[in-house]
């Protein structure tokens, strides 16, 4: 053994969150699905929407999300779809 490195739990949390992300984004590329349906992370999904992340957490099954290693991700399609169905008209 070369050395022990003492983390933090929550940056190891952090770590452990980002190389989720990044795996999402390289599944996306890797297999061409960003021009079907693109599926972003929630954070992603937060900014797209202009919701806060926290809102989108609490939110994501009504949304629709699918868990990808140890991180989540929404479908376009998805957030469409609970963009479509929340949208009040005036008649």
């Amino acid at each position: 053994m070369t050395g022990v490195t003492l983390v933090e739990t929550k940056d190891w949390l952090a770590l452990q969150q980002e190389l989720a992300e990044i795996k999402v984004m390289l599944n996306t590329i890797l297999h061409g699905s960003e021009k079907k349906d693109p599926a972003y992370t929630l954070k992603q999904a937060a900014e797209i929407m202009n919701l806060s992340y926290t809102w989108v957490f609490a939110n994501k099954h009504k949304i629709g999300c699918s868990r990808v290693g140890k991180g989540w991700v929404i479908k376009q399609s998805s957030i469409e779809s609970f963009i479509n169905q929340s949208y009040h008209k005036d008649a």
